[in-house]
C-alpha cells in the first residue's frame, strides 16, 4: 500500500524578513508593506502567531476573520507584532454589549497579536522571488539614497524589469507599474492614462555601434 505523501513544512518568517523579501523584488519598502497586508488579508499569504490578547469582549474567531483589514490596523514591523480595534456586531445583544463597556475611556485597540510569522513560499510565489544572489552581488558601495530620474528613463527600465505577464491585460499591466511608479525614485509620478497610454509606444532599440571608417 503507498504511503501518503508528506506535506511539506511551510517556512515562517517574521514581519521584517517579509518586508524585505518583496523589497529585493519591488524596491520600495512602503509599497512592500501594503502589498503583504493585500495578500494577508485576502489570504493569498498564510500567516501565525505565537500569543495574542483580547480586551474587545469579542470572540478570538470573530476578530481574527477580518484581523487584516488594512484600515484601522496598526503594525510594528519590528517587533513583529499588531493591534486593532474590534468593534462589537450591530443588533440589540451589540448595543448592550457597547453601552456596559462604556463606562470610561475607552482604549484605541483592544486586540492584540503577536509574534507574527508568514509562509515564506507563499511571499516568494507572489512576487516571482527566485534567489537573493541579484542583491547580494550588489556593489557595496551603492548609495542608500537613490538619485531621482525622469519619469521616461524610470519607465524604460522597468518595463525591463517588470515585464509584462501572461495573459495580463493592458490596463492591469499599466496599473502595476502605476504602483510601482509611485514609490519610485523618479521626479514626477505619471496618471494612470499615460502610463497606459506609453505602454502603446515601442520600447526603444539600442542602435550597434559602428566601427571607424576606412580611408
Amino acid at each position: 500500500m503507498a504511503q501518503p505523501t508528506a506535506q511539506p513544512i511551510p517556512t515562517r518568517v517574521s514581519l521584517s524578513e517579509a518586508r524585505e523579501l518583496v523589497t529585493q523584488r519591488y524596491l520600495s519598502p512602503a509599497l512592500a508593506e501594503k502589498l503583504l497586508v493585500k495578500w494577508v488579508d485576502a489570504g493569498d499569504v498564510g500567516w501565525r502567531y505565537e500569543y495574542l490578547e483580547n480586551n474587545s469582549g469579542i470572540s478570538t474567531e470573530t476578530a481574527l476573520n477580518k484581523f487584516w483589514r488594512p484600515v484601522g490596523l496598526l503594525i510594528n514591523w519590528e517587533e513583529s507584532r499588531a493591534a486593532r480595534r474590534v468593534e462589537p456586531r450591530t443588533g440589540e445583544g451589540a448595543r448592550r454589549e457597547m453601552a456596559r463597556m462604556s463606562v470610561g475611556p475607552q482604549p484605541l485597540y483592544n486586540f492584540f497579536v503577536y509574534g507574527i510569522r508568514l509562509a515564506r513560499e507563499d511571499i516568494e510565489r507572489l512576487v516571482g522571488y527566485d534567489e537573493p544572489a541579484s542583491v547580494a552581488a550588489a556593489p557595496p558601495s551603492a548609495s542608500v539614497a537613490e538619485p531621482r530620474m525622469p519619469p521616461k528613463d524610470w519607465f524604460a527600465r522597468a518595463r525591463e524589469q517588470h515585464g509584462r505577464r501572461p495573459r495580463e491585460s493592458l490596463m492591469d499591466y499599466a496599473k502595476r507599474l502605476h504602483e510601482l511608479m509611485q514609490n519610485a525614485p523618479v521626479t514626477n509620478v505619471w496618471l494612470l492614462k499615460t502610463v497606459r497610454r506609453r505602454l502603446d509606444d515601442r520600447p526603444p532599440r539600442s542602435r550597434p555601434q559602428r566601427g571607424p571608417r576606412r580611408r
